[in-house]
């Protein structure tokens, strides 16, 4: 019985005779199979007839098996061995990565040397359709450090007044530059006494513990008056140091010490016009805002601020108006001695 195969470029079934030649050639595509194999699997029969011509290849049959022959061996499902290479990069690309380095280096230089004494940045209410725009509040004029009271460089009885020399620069706008201002620990006055120094340190961490006692201890503090701000300006360095003001319980403590300082004196408020205060979380418990009331405490201090220009502390109740764009009052006019009460009628004639 004859046995059948299948062309392995088309797979078109051929039958073979019982004695079938060494090479037969597709009449599909062309290609000369190799029958050797099945000449030796089939016995030879007497009187076999020569094996019969193959039928001309058609040219499309034979462009077909030319396109199949050059298929790339992934589409022939034969598996390609070895790591594939990646492309080279060229000059264009490399320019472009290093432009692109470069940027992002100057971005974070620029940054970087950003002043730390920015204000927080508070966004701004969302305003009702067909609303008007708030008033804008009035230009920034910070009070004079400088003494007031007589002529800038002469003293009261009119001799030449040294120049103070300050320890923290101004800037063109005749503001200290705070910036690089590191927080530090300050020396006790010579004015104030053991004892009482001793029992400052107490009454802090008696503030800490919270409490009744506490609250005692922060108002003792405030009756001894701003010869012992020093001593509480130095915990902002022990604070940052530990716990760190990246907390909430650094943010806290920092809290507790500024809000006794501001009871002592409105430098803050007033000078800085800065009347949020430190909290213990949100915005204004953040390392940067706590860092920045620190070092214009340590300003105060090493400026001798709190002896040459004593600012009074600022009272929400006295010195905040809901009428005005800044949050401010005005100052009231002075009243006329001439007019006192209705001294005068109207029509009176006298």
């Amino acid at each position: 019985m004859g046995q059948s195969i299948l062309c392995p470029q088309c797979d078109k079934r051929f039958k073979l005779s019982d004695n079938p030649p060494a090479q037969a050639t597709c009449s599909g595509c062309g290609t000369l199979m190799d029958l050797t194999a099945f000449q030796n699997a089939a016995p030879a029969a007497p009187n076999s007839p020569e094996p019969s011509t193959p039928k001309p290849v058609s040219h499309r049959a034979s462009r077909a098996g030319a396109r199949r022959r050059r298929r790339p061996a992934a589409r022939r499902g034969v598996r390609q061995e070895g790591p594939r290479q990646q492309p080279a990069m060229t000059g264009g690309q490399q320019a472009i990565l290093i432009f692109v380095g470069v940027l992002i280096v100057t971005l974070l230089i620029i940054v970087a040397a950003r002043d730390d004494d920015d204000e927080p940045v508070r966004k701004k209410p969302p305003t009702v359709a067909n609303q008007p725009d708030p008033e804008p509040s009035r230009p920034y004029v910070p009070e004079p450090i400088a003494p007031t009271g007589a002529e800038p460089g002469n003293t009261k009885d009119g001799a030449k007044e040294p120049e103070r020399k300050r320890k923290v620069p101004l800037n063109r706008k005749g503001m200290p530059r705070l910036s690089r201002l590191e927080l530090t620990t300050h020396a006790w006055p010579d004015e104030v006494p053991a004892d009482v120094r001793a029992r400052v340190d107490k009454a802090i961490d008696e503030m800490y513990g919270g409490g009744r006692d506490g609250v005692e201890a922060g108002e003792w503090l405030v009756t001894q008056g701003r010869v012992i701000a020093g001593r509480l300006i130095s915990e902002f360095r022990a604070i940052e140091e530990s716990p760190g003001f990246d907390n909430r319980d650094g943010a806290g403590k920092a809290m507790v010490i500024d809000s006794v300082l501001r009871r002592l004196d409105g430098q803050i408020e007033r000078y800085w016009e800065e009347r949020e205060r430190i909290r213990a979380w949100g915005t204004y418990g953040s390392p940067r805002f706590i860092k920045r009331i620190a070092r214009r405490w340590t300003w105060w201090w090493i400026e001798d601020e709190w002896k040459l220009n004593p600012r009074k502390p600022w009272d929400p109740f006295e010195d905040e108006s809901d009428t005005t764009p800044d949050g401010r009052k005005t100052a009231e006019p002075e009243k006329d001695p001439k007019k006192k009460g209705y001294g005068k009628r109207a029509g009176s004639g006298d």
